[in-house]
């Protein structure tokens, strides 16, 4: 009886070959899961960045009906200092993010409120850790600076024809630890070319589309290389300073 259980008791345990193969293949399975889960991942933030895109749509509609359909400058001197057109915008359609006037409700609307879910894109914020305290209104998306320089000032609708149907007029992107993107960008082809990591074209399974708005509100996701196509159809603007 005792040599039959332990026969048993033999029959039953995993040798030591077993055991490596299965645990070989549970790193093997682990290995193929990893890269479906970055790219579930990826795909979730590009979504959640696009639903804030179309915020800022909503937010720069309510911008232009107070300023006679003007478009915001990148940044804009008031008293107190510099104020960037994500901050303008976001007040023109949800007030002012210090209403009381004090640098800490200030800084905590900026840094944890509802204005750090909509202007720092998720997809940069999980790459870069980017810290959004900045008075100025800081964040993930660019606007197209021949939209908003205050001397080069355009009304909805004018322009060429090129500018805002096939040029985009906010791309996300561009991050800088700490900083986030630079208010304009000059090219589309690499959104932002002076100073920035240059980072826009970091969405899609190769990492070589990014994400961008036009100024019917139309969003979609660039390839690089259609970039390039329209900033030579524009000319280069990398001279305009």
């Amino acid at each position: 009886m005792k040599q039959a259980a332990r026969k048993g008791g033999a029959a039953s345990a995993f040798t030591l070959v077993e055991l490596l193969v299965v645990i070989s293949i549970l790193g093997l399975l682990a290995g193929l899961s990893i890269p479906a889960i970055s790219a579930a991942r990826a795909s979730a933030q590009t979504a959640a960045s696009t639903a804030n895109l179309k915020q800022i749509y909503t937010m720069m509609q309510a911008y232009l009906a107070e300023n006679n359909n003007n478009y915001p400058p990148s940044v804009t001197n008031s008293i107190g200092g510099q104020i960037g057109w994500r901050r303008l915008v976001w007040e023109a359609a949800n007030g002012p993010l210090n209403p009381n006037g004090d640098w800490p409700s200030l800084t905590n609307n900026l840094a944890k409120g509802p204005y750090a879910k909509v202007m720092w894109c998720p997809l940069m914020n999980s790459k870069y850790g980017i810290d959004s305290y900045h008075p100025i209104g800081r964040g993930s998306y660019s606007i197209n600076q021949f939209f908003n320089q205050p001397r080069n000032s355009l009304s909805l609708g004018a322009g060429s024809d090129l500018e805002g149907k096939n040029e985009p007029f906010i791309v996300a992107g561009g991050a800088e630890r700490l900083i986030g993107t630079s208010e304009e960008f000059v090219s589309t082809a690499s959104p932002n070319k002076r100073g920035r990591d240059g980072t826009a074209y970091e969405y899609g399974a190769n990492r070589n589309k990014g994400l961008v708005m036009f100024l019917n509100g139309r969003i979609e996701l660039m390839e690089g290389s259609k970039g390039n196509q329209i900033d030579g159809d524009v000319g280069s603007r990398d001279n305009f300073k």
